[in-house]
């Protein structure tokens, strides 16, 4: 289900431009999603930079990280990409159900169709149908720090299993994990 949830973040994130070649506004400014993790595989994650500005989806070919705020669904998504060939990225998805300040327990349990998560994908595609390494939070917490309807900040912490496209899995941990990014508002 953990899958469900990064797609649907991936997707939401991407579409968020819609047709235009530019990005809005407020993502002429920079973002940063940043964290540590161990386990079955371990170092560090950092997506700092501005999202690409082709509106076609296309994930980049520099670091970046910016925001959804979707006040219908009362949640938040923030996405980080780290390109690592011309065609895989590593992919970071943070979702919280809440558009104010405070935390939310990550329950890995949720069935409904936005939960407060974590989860990283390594080396996926564009499409995020294939990965090295798929690794959801199941436990842990998010936490905003600020939010307006422009921008949020927060952090996040937790620990789960990685898992490969064989099926395979690992332990896997994330800590001192912070994100500081600019919002576009979901339209859709």
């Amino acid at each position: 289900m953990q899958l469900k949830h990064l797609l649907v973040g991936l997707g939401v994130a991407l579409v968020a431009c819609g047709g235009d070649t530019t990005a809005p506004d407020n993502l002429a400014t920079s973002g940063s999603l940043s964290f540590s993790f161990s386990g079955g595989t371990a170092g560090s994650y950092s997506a700092t930079g501005l999202p690409p500005t082709n509106g076609t989806g296309a994930l980049g070919t520099s670091p970046w990280a910016a925001g959804v705020r979707d006040d219908a669904k009362q949640a938040i998504l923030v996405l980080g990409t780290v390109p690592k060939t011309s065609t895989t990225w590593d992919l970071a998805v943070v979702g919280i159900t809440r558009l104010t300040v405070g935390s939310n327990t990550i329950n890995s349990s949720c069935t409904a169709a936005l939960c407060t998560g974590v989860t990283v994908a390594f080396g996926a595609n564009q499409a995020s149908s294939s990965f090295t390494l798929l690794c959801p939070l199941t436990t842990g917490t998010v936490t905003i720090s600020s939010v307006s309807s422009t921008r949020a900040t927060g952090t996040f912490s937790g620990s789960g299993s990685c898992i490969t496209m064989s099926g395979s899995s690992s332990a896997f941990t994330v800590t001192g994990g912070t994100f500081d990014v600019p919002l576009v508002a979901d339209t859709a």
